[in-house]
């Protein structure tokens, strides 16, 4: 999902906690971590690029998005703030610590909003959603990574 998407989502999810009566200063950390999990698709293209303009990362993300529908059996570059595991450890953080239940209220509707947008274009499973899955199966070659040109 683009992350113009993510942010009008991010806009009117905002609206109706406000609505509700939640705190600003609590949705604004929701509306933040909703958007900026993203930064994981940035650094993977700043580091393996050597390239940190930000509009070259959002393009190349673009285009390579283009590849999924072509090739099977390829992944797309491993994003690793949209795990299972570090959503599960912000979970267990976030029993302790209200800032990190908000961050983790962020984290799940922006990656229920991510998963809802592959199963309708078909792309479920362009995404490694486990560290630890992503590591085995790296190490065994069983499925192939969209490499960096």
């Amino acid at each position: 999902m683009l992350p113009s998407s993510h942010f009008i989502l991010g806009i009117i999810f905002s609206a109706i906690l406000f609505f509700f009566g939640i705190p600003l200063w609590q949705i604004l950390i929701i509306f933040s971590a909703a958007v900026f999990i993203d930064i994981d698709h940035y650094l993977i293209y700043a580091v393996r690029k050597k390239d940190w303009n930000p509009k070259n990362s959002f393009n190349y993300f673009i285009e390579l998005g283009g590849k999924y529908k072509s090739a099977k059996n390829i992944k797309a570059p491993f994003a690793v703030l949209h795990t299972i595991e570090i959503i599960g450890v912000i979970s267990l953080i976030s029993i302790y610590s209200q800032f990190f239940f908000l961050i983790l209220v962020g984290f799940l509707f922006h990656c229920i909003f991510d998963i809802a947008n592959m199963l309708l274009k078909g792309e479920l499973f362009v995404r490694e959603y486990s560290l630890v899955l992503y590591l085995n199966r790296r190490k065994k070659g069983k499925l192939k990574y969209i490499e960096y040109d």
